[in-house]
């Protein structure tokens, strides 16, 4: 039979950490790697034959994290970080520890998968709008910074 194995992957720009769980709660493994599309399908790529189900916060590299490692996983789960109080209040941030805890509530099935757009054009789009969006905005503070400066010094009413 194979035995089922919990990744949690604590994700950062450049680097991320990996903590495997078995499903009585034994660590098997913590590393840390490189967050390029490259080290994350090595990394995946060599942990076993058996179900392997990986856990992750939601923020900026979780889509493409989850949709680099997706085929060589059974399931990925990406929760809010909000709902994981268990790591959002914990005293001490380490990513070796977010990354064993984000393992052990999945193997605990103690976690709630949060709505992703799967349809990767309709997601290009709605972050390219949302750039786009904040860019007008600040190119619309910058505008009004540049006329209440020249106010104060008379140049224009």
């Amino acid at each position: 039979m194979q035995e089922s194995i919990y990744v949690g992957l604590d994700l950062g720009s450049s680097f991320c950490c990996q903590s495997v769980v078995n499903a009585d709660g034994s660590v098997l493994s913590s590393r840390f790697v490189r967050t390029g599309e490259r080290q994350l399908l090595d990394a995946f790529a060599g942990l076993g034959d058996g179900e392997v189900r990986v856990h992750m916060e939601a923020g900026e590299h979780a889509d493409r994290a989850s949709s680099v490692i997706g085929p060589l996983v059974s399931r990925v789960v990406v929760s809010h970080p909000g709902s994981l109080t268990w790591i959002r209040k914990h005293s001490t941030k380490d990513d070796r520890v977010d990354a064993r805890k984000l393992a052990e509530l999945l193997s605990l099935g103690r976690v709630h998968d949060v709505y992703r757009e799967r349809d990767t054009e309709r997601r290009t789009f709605k972050h390219l709008l949302t750039h786009h969006e904040q860019m007008s905005r600040e190119q619309a503070r910058r505008k009004s910074k540049i006329k209440a400066r020249l106010r104060t010094l008379g140049i224009i009413r």
